[in-house]
């Protein structure tokens, strides 16, 4: 199972799918970024953008011929740039969850969970995609630099760099109800054999999740029945605002976070994906701009205060780079079972 806040969900399913591996994934609900975020301003419906990138990333290839599928996925050019149906995708999950709330109330908790599962159906995808949460909220940071808070996940992940925050909190909407995990992620959680934490911007897509109110106790509970537990890390992720992450600080942060107490060890291994994709050359452009090289991700001495397993460094470059790094990935998850 998948557990992310970001695209890098979508991206790691859709390179997992082949392997017919994937149980379900759970998807952070608080970004207010981009077209998500113009929707929970204008129907107060939860972020659906990352959901919905989840479920296409799921589709069998034998079923990417509907046109329900061509639809939503269809990606158009523009000043010789492409972009996918960003739009259209969110509106069509909005307008399910909203028709919802008019048959059964505005506040209609489970509609979200029922328009991804009609969508799931008529695309044909088994895998569960589900919200992190069904209550609403909004990610608060605590920056070194300033006396006040940030708000924001946007704003937070695109114009800080993480060990430029002290930590974030879920503000709930309302004040008085703390945001808790969504009873079937918790029971997909305590179902899986083993949960697989996305690569993502380090505080919307991966510390987000574990802000939400059982999410950590659920987790505890699956490591004890033997569920094992993996942190992906993409070292070579080039960022116009928040430059490169620090595998190391994301690794010793991270595992801190999940965990309950200093001797409590929670991951079972970490992946990091230090190679450059070709696709990356805008990025490259700009590290050399900014006298900045791809980061290698050489562990530090403490590494095994943070994770029982392998560390593994993937540097593999060419085209089939991530290809490659999944099989690694699930070849792992096959010997540890």
């Amino acid at each position: 199972m998948i557990v992310g806040g970001g695209s890098g969900t979508a991206v790691l399913a859709d390179l997992l799918r082949p392997h017919g591996s994937i149980m379900a994934t759970i998807q952070s609900t608080f970004d207010d970024g981009g077209h998500s975020g113009m929707l929970r301003k204008q129907y107060g419906i939860p972020a659906i953008g990352d959901l919905g990138k989840a479920i296409l990333a799921l589709v069998d290839e034998k079923l990417r011929d509907g046109e329900l599928y061509k639809w939503l996925s269809y990606r158009h050019e523009r000043d010789g740039r492409h972009f996918d149906n960003t739009v259209g995708r969110n509106e069509f999950l909005a307008m399910s969850i909203l028709r919802r709330w008019a048959e059964r109330g505005r506040r209609y908790p489970e509609a979200l969970i029922e328009a991804l599962d009609a969508l799931r159906k008529e695309l044909g995808v088994e895998p569960e995609v589900l919200p992190v949460s069904l209550d609403e909220a909004h990610i608060k940071a605590f920056p070194k630099c300033r006396p006040s808070t940030i708000k924001g996940q946007d704003t937070i992940d695109n114009k800080f760099r993480h060990e430029d925050i002290l930590d974030i909190e879920l503000d709930p909407v309302p004040p008085a109800q703390r945001p808790r995990l969504c009873e079937r992620a918790r029971e997909a959680i305590l179902g899986c054999d083993a949960l697989v934490f996305a690569p993502g911007t380090f505080w919307g897509s991966k510390m987000a999740p574990l802000r939400v109110e059982g999410f950590k106790e659920a987790v505890h509970k699956a490591r004890k029945s033997g569920v094992l537990t993996a942190l992906v890390i993409n070292a070579s992720r080039p960022s116009v605002w928040t430059g490169l992450e620090d595998p190391n600080a994301c690794l010793e942060r991270y595992s801190a976070s999940l965990s309950t107490s200093s001797r409590n060890v929670v991951l079972d291994a970490a992946f990091c994906n230090s190679s450059m994709p070709s696709t990356a050359a805008a990025g490259l452009k700009w590290l050399e701009q900014k006298n900045e090289v791809p980061m290698r991700c050489v562990p530090s001495q403490f590494v095994r205060e943070f994770i029982t397993g392998p560390f593994v460094d993937w540097t593999e470059n060419g085209p089939k780079h991530n290809e490659l790094f999944a099989e690694e990935l699930m070849g792992w998850v096959d010997r540890s079972r």
